[in-house]
C-alpha cells in the first residue's frame, strides 16, 4: 500500500474521506485506510479517514480481531467503526 500510494495516487485521494466498506471480511483493508495518512510524506492538514467497515454477523468476530489487533496502526491518524449489515 505505501509503495502505491507513493508512487501512483495523488495523496490528497485517500485522506480526510469518510468511507463505508462493504463486506470487510477479516477488515485488512478498513485498517490500510483508516491508517493511511501515516504513510504519506507530505505534511497535509488532515483529520484522517473514518472508516465504517461492516459484513455479517458470522464475520464479525475476525473482523473485530483484526481491529483491535491494529488499534495503535490507526489511532492517530483515523477511526474504524465496525457494525454488522446484512445487504
Amino acid at each position: 500500500a505505501k509503495y502505491a500510494i507513493k508512487k501512483t495516487l495523488n495523496e490528497a485521494t485517500f485522506t480526510n474521506k469518510i468511507i463505508l466498506e462493504l463486506g470487510s471480511g477479516t477488515g485488512v483493508l478498513a485498517v490500510m485506510l483508516a491508517s493511511l495518512g501515516i504513510f504519506l510524506s507530505q505534511p497535509i492538514k488532515r483529520t484522517g479517514n473514518k472508516v465504517y467497515a461492516t459484513d455479517l454477523e458470522e464475520a464479525m468476530p475476525k473482523l473485530e480481531d483484526t481491529l483491535k489487533r491494529n488499534i495503535n496502526v490507526i489511532e492517530k491518524k483515523g477511526s474504524i467503526k465496525s457494525f454488522i449489515l446484512d445487504w
